[in-house]
């Protein structure tokens, strides 16, 4: 299950015995919260997990995937993953199992990147090779779309923010009309790749900026109650 530490304020990976209430820490980063899970197919051990930093990057916990991880990075552009994409099946009812035979040979893995389609290879893990097999949109694929770049910046009270940059292909970066793009909350945030709305944007002449209201993807109570005691509050604002 995933769950905020005693001492921590990152949603980590946790295993919970039901029978003693024991919770034992699978995984956990200090700044950025855990995200999808990799499960065997067959053993349902879970093998690993995602985080959303600037980028998707995966914290392999099964070593004997390690080099299959390793070897994917390096593949294709952009980030991949290993799970139903974009964030659903109609065929599968658990994403989290991803998208290989029973034997675990075969992957179906999607590259996405900021400046072209989603596209789909297949992975044979014996051969340690991909074949392409589609691009959601290959029309694109003619047309030089605009670059997405993390950014991060202070806020008022202190926080660092991250976000993202992107700007017009061929326009100087200066002085340029921009668009805030705000996302619906802090339990939101936005995420590197390709978006038809910033593509639209950067293609009329225009720079998008969107920040996050948190540098992780949960709720996090430290900086709630951090604020509220800088700001005077009475007491934290506890979600």
């Amino acid at each position: 299950m995933r769950g905020l530490t005693a001492d921590g304020d990152t949603g980590a990976l946790l295993a919970l015995d039901v029978y003693t209430g024991q919770e034992t820490v699978l995984f956990e980063d200090a700044n950025y919260d855990v995200g999808d899970i990799f499960i065997h197919p067959m053993t349902r051990e879970i093998q690993a997990v995602s985080i959303y930093k600037d980028k998707l990057q995966w914290q392999v916990l099964d070593g004997t995937l390690a080099r299959d991880f390793e070897l994917l990075a390096k593949l294709g552009p952009g980030e991949f993953s290993v799970l139903h994409y974009p964030y659903s099946s109609p065929l599968i009812p658990s994403r989290s199992l991803g998208r290989r035979d029973l034997q675990d040979r075969y992957w179906i893995v999607s590259y996405e990147a900021d400046d072209e389609p989603v596209k789909h290879y297949l992975y044979d893990r014996t051969a340690k090779t991909t074949t392409f097999l589609f691009s959601e949109r290959p029309k694109l694929e003619a047309h030089q779309l605009a670059k997405i770049r993390p950014i991060s910046y202070r806020s008022r009270d202190g926080l660092t923010i991250h976000g993202y940059l992107t700007t017009p292909v061929g326009i100087a970066p200066q002085n340029l009309p921009t668009v805030l793009l705000v996302h619906g909350g802090p339990w939101l945030r936005d995420r590197w790749g390709y978006d038809d709305v910033v593509q639209w944007l950067a293609n009329r002449g225009y720079a998008r900026a969107a920040g996050k209201l948190s540098r992780i993807h949960w709720l996090r109570q430290k900086i709630f109650c951090w604020r509220a005691t800088k700001n005077g509050a009475a007491k934290c604002m506890m979600i």
